[in-house]
């Protein structure tokens, strides 16, 4: 943790956490107790734990340390981890509160509107969205923590993926990659997280 828990400039709706608390109260054997009990740090262990409400603004930055005692929880490698807990969440969102995106014209539409969809949440970074050709759209989230890269990148492709072949799209491929911002001065590196949604009708 680059900073103390709870003082980072940047922050998540409580959804998030809400979400990670599902998942472990429904998905693993004994809960987000045991989840606590890996952590070393007390204030992450307190974090985690507290009542979070979906619309408050909380620190984003313990997703970092959290999804490494999660994947240990789990006993999967980080990534593995990643794509598993993405998909569980894309699943239940799309299936939930965001209903309402399989209902619109085309992949197209989907995917154009999808990263500013997903980063609605924070309260930081700025989406970029731009058709580059047939079934292929051009994506960028500039303003991004880099310790929380490796998450984000995982699960945005994961939702893409998710979304997009729900709605119809066929052979759905996404690799994000990061590239490096300045850091301005400030104590959190910045990465641009981008990439093409490309798809078959």
């Amino acid at each position: 943790m680059p900073l103390p828990v709870g003082t980072g400039p940047f922050h998540v709706k409580g959804v998030l956490y809400l979400g990670t608390q599902k998942y472990f109260n429904t998905q693993v054997e004994g809960g987000l107790a045991r989840l606590a009990a890996t952590l070393d740090d007390p204030q992450v262990r307190d974090f985690i734990q507290q009542k979070f409400l979906p619309s408050s603004w909380y620190d984003v930055l313990p997703v970092a340390p959290l999804i490494r005692a999660e994947a240990e929880v789990s006993k999967q490698a980080v990534a593995t981890y990643l794509r598993q807990r993405a998909r569980f969440q894309a699943q239940d969102d799309i299936s939930g509160v965001y209903r309402w995106l399989l209902k619109l014209a085309s992949p197209e539409t989907i995917a154009l509107k999808l990263p500013r969809l997903l980063t609605q949440i924070f309260d930081f970074g700025e989406s970029r969205a731009e058709k580059v050709g047939e079934n292929r759209v051009r994506i960028a989230l500039e303003g991004f923590p880099a310790l929380l890269g490796e998450w984000y990148t995982h699960a945005f492709e994961v939702y893409a993926k998710t979304a997009l072949e729900l709605a119809g799209a066929k052979n759905v491929s996404l690799l994000m990659k990061t590239q490096a911002e300045d850091a301005g001065g400030g104590r959190v590196p910045l990465v641009t997280l981008g990439g093409d949604i490309r798809w078959d009708q």
